[in-house]
């Protein structure tokens, strides 16, 4: 609080306090003294006045309060912030994830129908599916599908074609198993283009295919051409 103002109306209150004593002293009227007592009180409330306006417009107090709610401000920004950005990152988090889901389902409907298809087709080979697809008794075995009996399963995600073989396949030759993984990989390329909406083009480049047996990586497309294939 800014103290000159009231310290200066004090010393000048003393001042005319001694000065009416000194007055009084030598007047010896009864409207001096009463004349004295009222510039007394007159004074007395101007101190008093004087002192409350002075508290009032103190200017340390808005500046507090300035201060308190420039913090509150910057406070709350800062968690607005915070909140923001933890949305932001939920929600990649989460579009991260539906992402990955989605692709997932997808990677497990086309592979379901890859192994329904490969099924059949072994059904053709053996016999036990007419021409149609139905179960039969009295099939022909129709050997054009002989491939799908050297072959126990495929897995396809994301552009890459996984062929795992059996016991049947070590007995091909090189150029009837590379026929073989072939027919496998159009076989995949059927199904994997109609579920992604390939064109013609992109299908007829066929897929990049491992070939796995036991585990163990025995054979591979070549970089220059996905369908020819190169073997350990």
């Amino acid at each position: 609080m800014n103290t000159i103002g009231p310290i200066l109306l004090i010393v000048s209150f003393l001042g005319m306090v001694i000065t009416a004593i000194i007055a009084n002293r030598k007047r010896k009227k009864q409207q001096d003294y009463t004349l004295t007592r009222r510039m007394l009180i007159a004074f007395t409330a101007i101190l008093i006045l004087t002192i409350i306006f002075a508290k009032l417009t103190d200017p340390k107090e808005p500046a507090k309060s300035t201060t308190v709610e420039s913090s509150s401000a910057v406070k709350k920004t800062s968690e607005s912030k915070q909140i923001s950005s933890s949305s932001i990152e939920n929600s990649t988090e989460e579009s991260s994830s539906t992402m990955e889901s989605s692709s997932s389902d997808e990677s497990d409907s086309v592979n379901t129908q890859i192994a329904a298809y490969l099924e059949q087709n072994k059904g053709f080979a053996n016999g036990t599916l007419d021409e149609n697809g139905n179960p039969t008794e009295n099939g022909t075995p129709n050997p054009v599908f002989n491939w799908a009996l050297t072959i126990n399963e495929m897995d396809y995600e994301e552009n890459l074609l996984k062929v795992n073989v059996n016991d049947n396949f070590l007995t091909l030759s090189q150029t009837d198993a590379s026929s073989a993984v072939l027919s496998a990989q159009n076989a995949a390329v059927s199904i994997v283009s109609e579920s992604e909406n390939w064109d013609m083009d992109k299908a007829s480049d066929g897929i990049f295919t491992q070939i796995y047996y036991n585990g163990n990586v025995i054979g591979r497309s070549k970089m220059t051409d996905v369908k020819e294939f190169k073997w350990k």
